[in-house]
């Protein structure tokens, strides 16, 4: 490769990636798994305020027509008790630019007192056109 050929390709990479923020750059973060975790934030804030109408909004059409209307609402608003509390959302990885799997805890608050012990399970995030939905859920 000649001198000058390099030096263009060398300028050209460093201009990509420092046009991303330094913190994103360190996590080796992109757009994709900044939109794709927003997504699985609304859907699951969504969930803790038991926001059915929200949350249906959020899910692909292809989680539409996995789970049947009913459940999806009944997983939303969830009971009395337990009832939906908060939740984590941590490890997302890419499963390919336009999905992403996230690892997540839900909290429920027990009417008894106290929460109930989450575990950890998984939420998948997916493009379709320039939109991000929930494409399954931990039901």
């Amino acid at each position: 490769m000649k001198r000058s050929t390099f030096w263009k390709c060398t300028v050209a990479f460093a201009t990509t990636v420092t046009a991303l923020p330094l913190s994103t750059r360190a996590a080796g973060l992109d757009q994709n798994y900044v939109l794709a975790l927003e997504c699985a934030e609304n859907f699951l804030d969504a969930w803790r305020k038991r926001g059915a109408a929200a949350g249906f909004a959020l899910l692909s059409t292809a989680a539409k027509k996995r789970y049947t209307e009913a459940n999806i609402r009944a997983w939303l608003i969830g009971t009395s008790s337990p009832s939906n509390a908060a939740f984590v959302i941590s490890g997302g990885q890419a499963v390919s630019p336009a999905h992403y799997r996230f690892t997540i805890k839900l909290y429920y608050y027990l009417t008894g007192g106290g929460l109930d012990a989450p575990k950890a399970q998984s939420i998948d995030v997916v493009r379709s056109g320039t939109n991000w939905y929930v494409d399954s859920i931990p039901m």
